[in-house]
C-alpha cells in the first residue's frame, strides 16, 4: 500500500494496477511512443508514482526534474534529454510559475496548440495543481484520462511484452562536489536487481522476525535514488510506503510517528534537523527500527545521537550510478562502526585502486571502484563522460577515496578532489573531522585546504557550534595535539552558521574551500 500522508490518500497495489494501466493508455493517446522521454516535476504525490509505473508499462523513459535545481538548470535538463511530455505534480505551488519563466509559451496557448521554441521536442504539459490559472496551456489530469479508449488500452497490452528490461527506463540527475548535473540513465533490470538485493539485505535488520510487514517513511523527494529504493522496494517485498510531498521536518516527524513507520532513509541534514528539535521527547518514535543515513561521511556524534529515536542507525555509502547503497553496516562490530567502516552488501564488488588502476594492499588509501548488477547504462548523450566513469570491464570509478582493512571493511576518507596537499604530502579531511567532531562544543565540522605560499596548502577547519557553546581557535588546536599528525592541526579555524550546499542538498566542499580561502586572507 502507498499512503500519501499530507494528501490523506491511500492506494492499494490492486487499485494502482488498474489506474496505472488507464494512465498508460492516456499517455499513448497524447502521442507518446516507446523510447520517448516523459519528465516529472514536483513532490511525492500519487500522480508522480502513477506516471512512473505507467511509463514503465509502455517503454517510455521517465526523467526526474530536481526541485532544488535552479530554473536555468531545469531548462537545461529538459533540453538535454529532449523530453516530449512533462507532468507537474500538485505541489509545490511555484512549479507552474517556474515553467512559465523557462517555457513562456505555456501562458499564451491551449494544451492542444502548445509548442515551445526552446524545447522543440516538448509536445504537451500536464498540470495536477488546482485552479484555472494553473491549467493554462496544460492539460488537467481529468482531460488526459478522458482521452483513454479501449483501442489505446489494447495498445498498452501489445507494447508491454516488447519492453526489454535492459532498455533505458529512468534518467536521474545527480551532482557531487562540483554541482554539475549528470544525466544517469538506468534500466529497469538494474533498478529491480538493486531493490531485490535491498529487500533481502533488510531481512537482517533488528526486529525483522516480529515485524515482517514494514512501513517505510518516504521523506526525501522521489527525484533521488534513495527514494526509489523505498518506492520500488515496497512492491517487490509487499511493504507499505508513507510518503511526504517533500522534506519538511515537522511533516516527516508526524508521518513517522502517526503512521507507526518502522524504517526511513535520510540525508545527514535531515537527521540533524530532527535530532535537534527542542521538543523531540514529545514524539513517540517507538515503532522506528532503522534509519539509513547517507550523502556525506556521517559524524560519529550524529550516529550516537540518533539512538534517541531508533534502535539502529545504518550509515550507507553509494551513488546514483550504482543504484544507491553499496556499503553499509547494520550488524557490524562496534569497532567498525566507531571507525565508520562499512562492508559491501550483496550483489556488489568493491576494490581500492591506485591512480594507475592497480589493486592496493590492505591499509593503503586509493580510489573506490564498484561493479554490480545494478550499474547505470550511461550518462545520457555523453559517451566521453561515460567512458571516463565506467571502464571496459564494468568497474565504475567513484572518485571517492577509501581504505580497506584485513576484514574487507572499507573506511570512506573523502573525494579525490578534496585531498589536502601540504608539504608535498596528501592528507584527507576526514582524519581531522573525525577528531573535531567529538569535541563537546562542535555541532558539525568540515575541513578544507586553503592555498599557502610556503606549504602549498594549509588545513582550515570550518566549525558550526552547538547553541550557546563557545570555543577558541587555540583551544581547538590544543585539542587536536596528539590526536592527529602535527601538520594536520588546523592552521585556520572559521566559525560558521551553516555550510554551502549543492543543488542536490549535499555539502558543497568546493564552494566551502573557496569561501574559506577568501576568509583566511584576513587572518
Amino acid at each position: 500500500m502507498y499512503v500519501f500522508f499530507a494528501d490523506k490518500e491511500r492506494k492499494t497495489y490492486k487499485q494502482m494496477r488498474k489506474e496505472v494501466h488507464t494512465f498508460a493508455a492516456s499517455l499513448l493517446a497524447l502521442g507518446l511512443v516507446k523510447g520517448d522521454r516523459m519528465a516529472v516535476w514536483g513532490g511525492n504525490h500519487y500522480e508522480w508514482l502513477l506516471t512512473y509505473y505507467a511509463c514503465a508499462l509502455i517503454g517510455v523513459i521517465v526523467v526526474h526534474i530536481p526541485l532544488i535545481f535552479s530554473a536555468k538548470m531545469q531548462l537545461g535538463i529538459l533540453q538535454t534529454v529532449g523530453v516530449k511530455g512533462l507532468l507537474l505534480t500538485r505541489s509545490p505551488s511555484h512549479i507552474y510559475d517556474t515553467v512559465c519563466e523557462i517555457i513562456p509559451e505555456i501562458c499564451a496557448t491551449t494544451p492542444e496548440t502548445f509548442a515551445s521554441q526552446s524545447i522543440p521536442n516538448l509536445k504537451f504539459i500536464i498540470s495536477c495543481a488546482e485552479g484555472d490559472k494553473r491549467q493554462r496551456g496544460a492539460y488537467s489530469p481529468d482531460a488526459v484520462i478522458a482521452r483513454c479508449t479501449d483501442e489505446f488500452r489494447r495498445h498498452v497490452d501489445e507494447i508491454c511484452p516488447t519492453v526489454d528490461s535492459d532498455d533505458p527506463f529512468m534518467i536521474l540527475f545527480t551532482s557531487g562536489s562540483t554541482g554539475l548535473p549528470k544525466p544517469v540513465t538506468h534500466s529497469s533490470h538494474a533498478l529491480l536487481n538493486n531493490m531485490n538485493e535491498a529487500g533481502i539485505y533488510r531481512k537482517q535488520f533488528p526486529g525483522y522476525e516480529e515485524d515482517k510487514v514494514r512501513r517505510y517513511a518516504l521523506i526525501s523527494p522521489l527525484e533521488g535514488m534513495n527514494s526509489h529504493i523505498i518506492a520500488l522496494l515496497t512492491v517487490l517485498h509487499q511493504c507499505t510506503v508513507v510518503a511526504c510531498p517533500t522534506y519538511d521536518r515537522m511533516l516527516a516527524v508526524e508521518a513517522i510517528t502517526k503512521e507507526r513507520c518502522t524504517d526511513t532513509i535520510m540525508f545527514q541534514y535531515m537527521a540533524y534537523d530532527i535530532l535537534n528539535m527542542p521538543d523531540l521527547h514529545k514524539y513517540d518514535f517507538s515503532s522506528l527500527k532503522n534509519i539509513a543515513v547517507g550523502g556525506n561521511v556521517i559524524p560519529l556524534s550524529l550516529r550516537e545521537r540518533s539512538k534517541q529515536i531508533t534502535e539502529n542507525i545504518l550509515v550507507g555509502y553509494g551513488s546514483t550510478e550504482v543504484s544507491s547503497a553499496t556499503l553499509q553496516h547494520p550488524m557490524d562490530p562496534e569497532d567498525k562502526k566507531t571507525s565508520a567502516s562499512m562492508y559491501p552488501i550483496g550483489g556488489f564488488e568493491v576494490k581500492v585502486c591506485s591512480d594507475s588502476g592497480e589493486v592496493l594492499p590492505v591499509g593503503q588509501p586509493g580510489e573506490i571502484l564498484v561493479r554490480c548488477v545494478s550499474m547505470f547504462l550511461y550518462y545520457w548523450g555523453d559517451e566521453e563522460r561515460t567512458r571516463s566513469a565506467k571502464d571496459s570491464n564494468g568497474w565504475w570509478h567513484s572518485g571517492d577515496i577509501g581504505v580497506m582493512d584485513s576484514d574487507g571493511f572499507i573506511q570512506l576518507l573523502g573525494r579525490q578532489s578534496e585531498t589536502i596537499i601540504k608539504k608535498a604530502y596528501s592528507f584527507f579531511p576526514f582524519e581531522v573531522e573525525k577528531v573535531l567532531d567529538e569535541h563537546p562544543c562542535i555541532s558539525a565540522v568540515m575541513v578544507v585546504g586553503v592555498p599557502d605560499d610556503r606549504t602549498g596548502e594549509e588545513v582550515c577547519a570550518c566549525i558550526r557550534l552547538h547553541p550557546e557553546k563557545t570555543v577558541s581557535k587555540s583551544e581547538l588546536q590544543d585539542y587536536c595535539k596528539g590526536k592527529v599528525a602535527p601538520d594536520l592541526i588546523p592552521e585556520y579555524v572559521l566559525f560558521m552558521e551553516d555550510f554551502p550546499k549543492t543543488e542536490t542538498g549535499k555539502i558543497h566542499r568546493r564552494k566551502l574551500a573557496e569561501f574559506a580561502s577568501e576568509r583566511v586572507k584576513d587572518q
